[in-house]
């Protein structure tokens, strides 16, 4: 760890990466929403919600590449890392065909509990899934070489590759599917620029000694349970709303998308927490003051985004769907402070995984199961399915928190 410093610098690099990014998003969503209309949006943002709960495999492909690139940085082993490198995407493609062909065999009960009159943007997302898997590798890497300059011009250009894409998709009148397919032009792009930021690695010998892949193997169920979890956590309230709400979907869509860059912007500290906390960890050092500072730098900007939502959600909505002003504001009013919790409790998660300390999966997996209990039993209007974002993830910040702040006190850390 080259300084104290170091996080808060790397945290706003990827912190105006994730800026820019929403920036382009927002944008996206804009057209998307205009482009498509109410009811094919309703039903692109209900895929998307479930594209990215079913993204679990490949965030974490990247968390255990992150991990393993980063405790050989600690060593200095770039041939060590090269190894892991072209190990781990010669072992997604097997992967990748699997999962492909189980989504297909379920993509017709998906279509009718989403209620979306086609088959086939079910499918486009299945096959925006398997190409998505290639791109955790890239990433992984560069994240645990914290090359995070490289890393956030890359989801940059990415994202705005996706926006260029499906605008000119849904032009050309493919509608949901091509709002959907965009994604697979992100992770082309993504993947390829990985690539080139990597290809020093290339040059490093792969012969040698082996990698440990079972190892790694053991390490990935715990990381998908727990990426599984924090999705569901994140995003199964938009699922939810759809099946519950047929006429309120597209409302809370449109408030939800706005609020949602909350979560990503503990995604993105995350992202930076987790590298260092797996290095310092391998060098036998203490990374509990990295939790402390982010959790705080994390709590100021949520607040501050919060504070926006609540105090101008009349402005932000005739921005995005001036139809929605006479109940989407409400619901804005309150998305800020319900969605905190969740961001917060992403960085616990990720903090726990990079110090290799797994009983907060009982925390997680009891507080997201009443989590979905809570939001299919009160679910009377769509201001109480925020409400009851909001107290659930309190309640589980609450005992996480007291959980992972008696793990250090136990372990010293």
């Amino acid at each position: 760890m080259k300084s104290p410093d170091s996080l808060i610098k790397h945290a706003n690099i990827m912190m105006v990466a994730t800026v820019v990014m929403g920036i382009f998003n927002f944008l996206y969503q804009i057209l998307m929403n205009r482009g498509l209309g109410a009811e094919d949006f309703a039903d692109f943002y209900a895929l998307l919600g479930l594209f990215v709960i079913l993204s679990v495999p490949g965030m974490t492909i990247q968390t255990v590449v992150t991990k393993r690139i980063s405790q050989l940085r600690a060593k200095d082993d770039y041939a060590g890392m090269a190894r892991v490198f072209s190990g781990s995407l010669k072992r997604i493609f097997a992967l990748g065909v699997l999962s492909f062909s189980l989504f297909v065999l379920v993509s017709g009960y998906l279509r009718d509990f989403l209620d979306i009159g086609s088959r086939l943007p079910v499918i486009i997302t299945g096959v925006a899934l398997l190409s998505s898997l290639f791109v955790p590798v890239g990433y992984g890497a560069l994240q645990g070489l914290q090359k995070f300059t490289s890393l956030g011009i890359n989801l940059i250009l990415s994202t705005l590759g996706r926006v260029g894409s499906g605008v000119f998709l849904v032009f050309l009148g493919f509608r949901v599917s091509g709002a959907i397919g965009s994604s697979i032009i992100f992770s082309i792009l993504a993947f390829g620029a990985a690539m080139v930021s990597l290809r020093f690695l290339f040059r490093k010998s792969s012969a040698g000694g082996k990698i440990d892949f079972l190892q790694m193997y053991k390490y990935s169920f715990p990381v998908f349970l727990a990426i599984f979890l924090l999705s569901l956590l994140s995003f199964v309230d938009i699922l939810l709303v759809k099946h519950f709400f047929k006429e309120g979907a597209a409302v809370y869509s449109t408030a939800s998308v706005l609020s949602r860059a909350i979560i990503y912007f503990s995604l993105a500290i995350s992202m930076v927490m987790f590298p260092k906390v797996s290095e310092m960890e391998a060098k036998g050092e203490n990374p509990s003051w990295l939790l402390g500072k982010s959790l705080l730098y994390y709590t100021i900007l949520c607040l501050v985004a919060s504070l926006i939502f609540f105090s101008f959600p009349e402005f932000i909505i005739r921005i995005f769907r001036r139809e929605y002003l006479d109940t989407a504001p409400q619901l804005l009013k309150g998305f800020g402070f319900a969605l905190t919790p969740i961001g917060l409790i992403g960085i616990l998660v990720y903090y726990n995984l990079a110090v290799h300390r797994m009983k907060f999966l009982y925390v997680l997996l009891g507080g997201t199961a009443l989590h979905i209990v809570l939001l299919s039993i009160f679910h009377a209007t769509l201001l109480q399915v925020v409400l009851v974002l909001g107290l659930s993830g309190t309640l589980i910040l609450g005992i996480l928190l007291a959980v992972t702040v008696n793990i250090k006190k136990t372990l010293k850390l």
